[in-house]
């Protein structure tokens, strides 16, 4: 039974364009890990040394670097499923059919697990080409090749395949709020190995950089001299023989226990979800009404409901757009507004508007899908005006931009700063323009609650081509320049689409 829902489940799921996408990109990210052995580009920095392109380096390198993509973007792919069986109506066929809540989890996870592996897969055939093309070794090691994905990668989808149910379980962390989450969650999961002072090994970094300790001359390379990421060297890294993965140090008990721990989550998950289950189908008549009198209140008690009627069609799609905002949330913006007219004006542009600005991202992320979210599509496609209503809703997006963020641009203009007032005013359009432009064009909100947080840790860290906030550059008038030119060309290129299926 359960190897029957989750084949089923693994064909549906293989079908969709997300998954296609990821394995995409999971190829491109396996070519660019190892990249041309005289060129300025690396993916590992192992302290300026970099292993011989044998079998066995490229393939721990493509394995590390597929375990670090595939724990983001393929936790995006295989989440969801539950809800959606809720959504479609098959968790209500199936509550009927003789499948309890552990095996439907068991043929999730199983289904979940199993999309991963085939990405994973596809990496190792991927690592053997550029083996092929870049290898300077050409001794054949098939059983090097495979080692760093069974002990790197697979364990690690293993742990994402489980959180991914998990999320689906939890209450709170079923819609957009669990897929930001992630991101500091994967953040830290990743990461975490990367220290020595650590018992867990993370994705099995240290495994890895440890092995250069012969080569290189060295013990060990340090973890601060260990870089992960596609970057650019001004001098070509040494390459140096590669000793293989370390496995000693209770590394391969701790990726056992990365499994077994993937399993618990599982089991654990079938606590709460067979409890959800009977509340939701034997509850009684008195629970179903008084679910529906707390709602009823909760609803009434909704902050929009005392907004003025919308007059003009910005203020309407502004309505829709904090609709269902609980209280806290606005209790949570004004402290917002009442701290950045308190800083100073340096301290409310470098500090507080980060904050300001990615407090209503969940909000954002429905510029250009609530009618898909809603199933009113269809009715709204049939207003004469399609461009103007998706300037409508872009120009909701950036009000709410001014309302979150109006300390900092108020002290800002104050202190006469103009420069960073010109930088305020572009990061205001630019970050509504993305929603509308990812939301309008991949016609789901996930995509905008994905790439947001990872462009704004970005912008955090002093990303000079991310700074759309202007909190880092000496000069905020071109981090304006630049926001607003990308904000003027996803809006080009959204409405240009808009006016391409209106006349279709």
């Amino acid at each position: 039974m359960i190897l029957r829902l989750a084949a089923g489940d693994l064909r549906e799921r293989v079908r969709r364009p997300s998954y296609a996408m990821t394995l995409l990109a999971s190829a491109g990210l396996a070519y660019l890990s190892v990249p041309a052995a005289d060129g300025h580009w690396t993916v590992v920095d192992a302290g300026g040394f970099r292993g011989v392109y044998d079998m066995a380096y490229v393939g721990a390198v493509v394995a590390l670097a597929g375990a670090l993509w595939l724990a983001l973007g393929g936790f995006y792919v295989v989440r969801g499923s539950v809800e959606r069986d809720r959504r479609t109506g098959v968790g209500r066929v199936l509550a009927t059919a003789p499948v309890r809540g552990p095996a439907y989890l068991a043929g999730k996870f199983v289904s979940n697990a199993a999309v991963l592996l085939s990405m994973a897969a596809v990496l190792v055939g991927v690592a053997l080409v550029m083996w092929w093309a870049r290898g300077e070794d050409p001794a054949v090691d098939p059983a090097g090749l495979l080692l760093p994905f069974l002990v790197i990668t697979l364990p690690v989808m293993a742990a994402v395949a489980a959180a991914a149910l998990v999320f689906d379980t939890v209450p709170g962390l079923r819609g957009g709020f669990g897929n930001l989450v992630w991101i500091p969650v994967w953040g830290a999961f990743v990461f975490l190995g990367n220290s020595g002072n650590t018992a867990f090994s993370g994705i099995g970094t240290r495994a890895f950089a440890t092995s250069f300790g012969e080569g290189a001359g060295r013990t060990e390379v340090e973890a601060g001299e260990f870089s992960l990421g596609f970057t650019y060297v001004d001098d070509r890294l040494t390459p140096v023989p590669w000793g293989g993965l370390d496995l000693g140090g209770g590394f391969l008990a701790d990726r056992a226990a990365l499994v077994a721990g993937a399993v618990a989550a599982v089991a654990l998950c079938a606590v709460w979800f067979r409890i959800a289950r009977t509340d939701a189908t034997g509850a009684g008549a008195a629970g179903s009404v008084g679910g529906r009198l707390l709602g009823g209140r909760l609803r009434g008690m909704d902050p929009a409901a005392l907004l003025p009627a919308p007059r003009t069609l910005v203020g309407a799609e502004f309505r829709i757009l904090v609709s269902g905002v609980s209280a806290w949330w606005w209790l949570g913006a004004g402290g917002l507004l009442l701290a950045g007219l308190a800083l100073p004006a340096e301290a409310g542009r470098t500090a507080l508007l980060p904050v300001a600005w990615i407090w209503p991202a969940l909000l954002w992320s429905r510029v250009g899908t609530a009618a898909i979210a809603s199933g009113v599509e269809g009715l709204v496609e049939s207003y004469p005006r399609p461009v103007m209503r998706l300037l409508a809703g872009w120009a909701a997006g950036a009000v709410l931009s001014a309302l979150v963020g109006a300390g900092p641009l108020i002290r800002a203009a104050a202190a006469g700063d103009a420069a960073a007032v010109a930088a305020w005013c572009a990061g205001a359009v630019f970050v509504p323009a993305l929603a509308v432009s990812l939301g309008t064009l991949g016609r789901t909100p996930t995509l905008f609650q994905v790439l947001y947080p990872i462009l704004w840790y970005m912008a955090v860290n002093g990303i000079g081509a991310a700074d759309y906030m202007g909190m880092h550059t000496p000069d905020p008038a071109s981090s304006a320049v630049t926001a607003g030119a990308a904000a003027a060309l996803l809006l080009g290129a959204v409405t240009t689409d808009r006016l391409r299926r209106a006349r279709a």
